[in-house]
């Protein structure tokens, strides 16, 4: 961005030289008139006019205003990028004229951002003007700042720029569709200044004024955070590799840096930050800008920090440090040797829990302290069921301790409730605060929950947190099927328009649904559960409505697809692979794969069908010019392979291996070479085409583009951690779907 230029000024017009020109003559002319005798006494009275004159007394005319000069403090402002939402503020400051001022800023329209005055002290000469909006094109968008006083001086700062950089690859800009505002693991919440802000996986932020509506900010960055607290103005959130984000109004954030160590936990306490994790790291800050890095005396993993009673106290695994000044730490006095994950402070004492191994199960400990120094065991049972010790929060006399569809309460953090929670079944808590009168839990998926007395939650997010397993797109709609997360025994259907409003088609239907496509004005859904509720056949005109079909066998179905005017729905069970043909998607007929074999998906292309899956030794693969005879290739290696696509003549076919991640393709079907395999990715799972482009997704957020099939570029999905299960093209965009109801669009791809 361009420097503020200089203050401009409204100066006084030159005054006439009082001593010279007529001054000087009438002067002469007196003295020279025989008048001697007055001469000194009129001399000594002339000086005395003229020295009122130049000096501005006695009256007459009105004095110019004073000097007026702007200058704007923040000389710069982040760039923007096209089609990224923007919201950024710069301070400005008048000095000189006369108060009370009058400010303005404002920005061209047609950049899409635009300008405004927000706040203003027209006596002090303070003010702040804020530019916000989604830039449309590339370049640079002028901001123009001006102040005038009450004697109508004025001043500009000149034109600032905001530089405008160009949208990334639409492949590397993905938006949450569902669950909303954003479905990455939360990993920490905290509360101040009137706002509830939540970090997580991916660099994820969401604020809320009153917790039950949230919205997504931008922190900048991509790493992990793990930690945030409200101190000293500002909220500060901590993460991965020492990543830092700090924000004065939970809207606008800025990436600081506390070193290289992951970081686990912050608290704020007597002025200062004191944030703990990996390998012993601890960092301490007055600002949440400058920190700096403290020798803890070990290097154990450190989890959680709180600050009461004028000490500092840490946990970690097996180990529990204090300071009164975050400088200098001590480790306290304990005989309990757990893996502390979580520790409060609250009506006078400390409260920590974690886990320890009991009887070959999880178990959860807990300690208190009235001084972070000396350590007792609470009076909560020693085992309890998996899922307590992480999220804990005292407010309102209440201490919560919750997580895994467990929960603890306490008046005094000594003697305990220990009870099911309504509303937090299957919700394992990674974090709970307290403020204004509610506790707020976060977790995994994006899950938020809340609560006025630590007992009855509700949750805050829309949308289906219900595992994804693919999509398609056909007539104007796309479609993504899968299975009920709570019952794990029920399909799931969601359709829209845009993929970006999702509406839930209720199938009733037993038995998960595991592909769907679309074909002949008709989508086709199928899916099951083996030894439960096999053979699941769906069909619907248009996404919405839908009427089951007899498929003529109790075996799974994993995979469909539609060419030649045949869908082919793919399957497995005990003895070979499944696979069923329909002209009309209505009446089904069953084909002999001749293969001990599971199958789990099928494309068509080129005339062909080629359905893929995995036998004891290799991957399988199985191809069709009908449906209905089948012939097996050989895949070349012993992936197990899960997903399928046909483009521009090329095969691609993905999935795993004890090695890795793995990519094969070929150019007739027939003959297929090993294009990939990524041990660091684990697993890919679904394949599609669209628009010249190979798009294929998998575990922990992974996501690979390719052209021709062969050369594999790794994209940022903005999902790390979560599995992708299905990916479709439609409507000029990618869609990928995948576990907790986890729904991604891309940009428009041109």
């Amino acid at each position: 961005m361009a420097e503020a230029g200089a203050g401009l000024s409204r100066e006084a017009p030159e005054r006439p030289d009082r001593f010279g020109g007529e001054s000087r003559q009438l002067t002469k002319g007196i003295i020279g008139g025989n008048m001697k005798k007055r001469s000194g006494l009129f001399v000594l009275f002339a000086c005395f006019a003229i020295i009122l004159g130049a000096c501005g007394g006695g009256g007459g005319g009105t004095p110019p205003p004073a000097q007026l000069s702007l200058s704007v403090l923040a000389t710069s402002l982040p760039d923007a990028t096209v089609n990224v939402p923007y919201y950024q503020t710069t301070a400005i400051s008048a000095s000189g004229g006369t108060p009370p001022y009058q400010y303005s800023c404002s920005a061209p329209k047609a950049s899409g951002l635009s300008a405004s005055i927000t706040s203003s002290d027209p006596a002090t000469g303070n003010a702040t003007c804020a530019i916000g909006g989604t830039p449309v094109a590339a370049g640079a968008a002028a901001i123009s700042i001006s102040v005038s006083d009450a004697r109508g001086a004025s001043a500009s700062a000149g034109t600032s720029s905001v530089a405008i950089t160009p949208s990334p690859d639409p492949l590397d800009n993905w938006h949450w569709r569902n669950p909303l505002p954003k479905g990455n693991t939360l990993n920490g919440v905290a509360y101040g200044n009137g706002i509830y802000v939540a970090v997580g996986d991916n660099g994820s932020i969401v604020t809320s004024p009153d917790s039950t509506i949230w919205t997504l900010r931008n922190s900048g960055i991509t790493a992990s955070l793990h930690g945030v607290t409200y101190g000293n103005g500002i909220f500060v959130a901590v993460g991965d590799d020492g990543n830092v984000v700090t924000s004065p109004d939970s809207v606008t954030w800025t990436s600081r840096s506390a070193g290289t160590s992951t970081l686990n936990g912050i608290s704020y306490g007597n002025g200062i930050f004191v944030a703990a994790g990996d390998n012993g790291a601890i960092s301490t800050s007055s600002d949440g800008v400058i920190w700096t890095s403290r020798n803890s005396g070990t290097t154990a993993s450190l989890r959680a920090a709180a600050y009461g009673t004028g000490t500092f106290v840490v946990m970690g695994v097996d180990i529990i440090l204090t300071s009164a000044n975050g400088i200098t730490w001590t480790s306290a006095s304990t005989t309990i040797s757990i893996n502390w994950s979580g520790v409060m402070y609250g009506n006078g004492i400390f409260v920590a829990g974690g886990y320890f191994g009991c009887n070959h199960f999880t178990c959860e400990g807990f300690a208190t302290s009235p001084d972070g120094i000396t350590w007792t065991p609470s009076s909560l049972p020693a085992y309890q069921p998996p899922g307590l010790g992480f999220g804990m929060s005292y407010g309102n006399g209440t201490f919560v301790i919750m997580g895994g569809g467990r929960l603890a309460t306490s008046s005094d953090g000594i003697a305990w409730s220990l009870q099911w929670a309504s509303g937090t079944e299957d919700f394992g808590a990674n974090a709970v605060a307290y403020g204004n009168g509610t506790f707020v839990a976060v977790t995994n998926a994006g899950m938020i929950k809340t609560s006025p007395d630590g007992t009855a939650w509700t949750s805050r997010i829309s949308g289906t947190t219900d595992n994804l397993n693919r999509v398609a797109y056909g007539n104007g709609t796309f479609v993504a099927v899968g299975i009920s997360d709570a019952s794990g025994a029920t399909g799931v259907i969601l359709a829209s328009p845009d993929a970006v409003t999702w509406k839930s088609s209720l199938t009733g239907i037993s038995g998960g649904l595991h592909g769907v496509t679309y074909g002949n004005g008709t989508f086709v859904a199928v899916g099951g559960i083996p030894y439960i509720a096999g053979g699941v056949i769906l069909t619907s005109p248009d996404g919405a409505t839908w009427t089951p079909r007899n498929s003529g066998t109790s075996n799974n179905l994993n995979g469909v697809a539609y060419g030649n005017g045949i869908f082919v729905a793919v399957g497995n069970s005990d003895v070979n692979g499944v696979i069923l043909t329909s002209t009309d998607g209505v009446a089904w007929s069953q084909r002999n794969s001749t293969e001990s074999v599971g199958l789990y998906d099928v494309t068509f292309g080129d005339g062909m069908f080629v359905a893929v899956g995995n036998s004891d030794a290799a991957g399988v693969i199985l191809t069709s010019p009908d449906g209905v005879t089948w012939t097996s290739r050989n895949s070349a290696n012993s992936a197990v392979l899960t997903g399928v696509a046909c483009g521009n003549g090329t095969f691609v076919s993905a999935g795993w291996s004890d090695t890795g991640a793995t990519i094969i393709s070929s150019d007739d079907g027939v003959t297929w070479t090993s294009r990939k395999s990524d041990s660091a990715i684990v697993a890919f799972n679904g394949v599609t085409y669209g628009n010249g482009t190979f798009l294929t997704v998998g575990y922990s957020g992974s996501m690979l583009t390719s052209s021709d099939g062969v050369t594999w570029t790794s994209r940022n999905s903005g999902t790390a951690g979560i599995f992708l299960a299905g990916a479709t093209y439609g409507r000029g965009t990618f869609v990928v779907v995948g576990e907790s109801g986890t729904i991604i669009q891309s940009d428009p791809v041109q």
